[in-house]
Order: structure tokens, then C-alpha cells, then sequence
């Protein structure tokens, strides 16, 4: 018989930077992507909850009378520096973004 296989999930897997919640989401997603970025790595994109991607939506200027500060989608991925898509699978305040490149088992082809 072969061994029983057992997965971490990615959260668990070796290789993986954390950075810690800064008090405001939109301050903590922009420290991990500069995390990321300032050693060289490539964003291929970010995965968060819905609630998450609402909660950048909903950032007005002034608190809650000003303008929205990121208005559409594509404003939300120009701020993130990636594509952004949303899972369920993830709770609140907990988003990840990757560097294919440097995952040896996500290599083609």
C-alpha cells in the first residue's frame, strides 16, 4: 500500500509570507503586495472573500461622506497591482496573492 497523502492547503504550505493586519485592509493588502514586490516577485494575482472585495468598494474619501476612492473593478486590481478574483473559501480578512514563478509544482510545460 502507498502512503496516505495529506493536504496543507497552500495557507499551510512551505514558502508562504504572511503579513500581519495592520488595523485597515486596504493599508495591510497594500504592505503585502510591496512585501512581495520589494524582493522581486511577480503578482500573478490576488484571491480574497467577497466581503473583503466590498469592504475596498465601500472606501470613501472623508470616511462615509466622500467619494468612493476605488469606484470599479479595474480600479480595485490598478491599486492591488493584479488581477483580483474572490472565493468563499477564504474568511474575511485573509487574502493571498502568488508568484507563480516561484512555485516549483505550478511550473509548465
Amino acid at each position: 500500500m502507498g502512503e496516505e497523502v495529506r493536504f496543507l492547503g497552500i495557507l499551510n504550505s512551505n514558502g508562504v509570507q504572511t503579513q500581519v493586519y495592520t488595523g485597515a485592509l486596504i493599508d495591510t493588502l497594500n504592505a503585502a503586495k510591496w512585501q512581495l514586490l520589494s524582493q522581486d516577485r511577480q503578482m500573478a494575482g490576488w484571491v480574497m472573500n467577497p466581503l473583503d472585495l466590498r469592504t475596498l468598494e465601500m472606501l470613501r474619501e472623508n470616511g462615509n461622506t466622500g467619494a468612493f476612492l476605488l469606484k470599479f473593478h479595474p480600479d480595485i486590481e490598478g491599486f492591488l497591482g493584479a488581477p483580483v478574483v474572490t472565493s468563499l473559501g477564504l474568511p474575511t480578512g485573509t487574502a493571498l496573492t502568488v508568484d507563480w514563478t516561484s512555485c516549483p509544482w505550478a511550473a509548465t510545460s
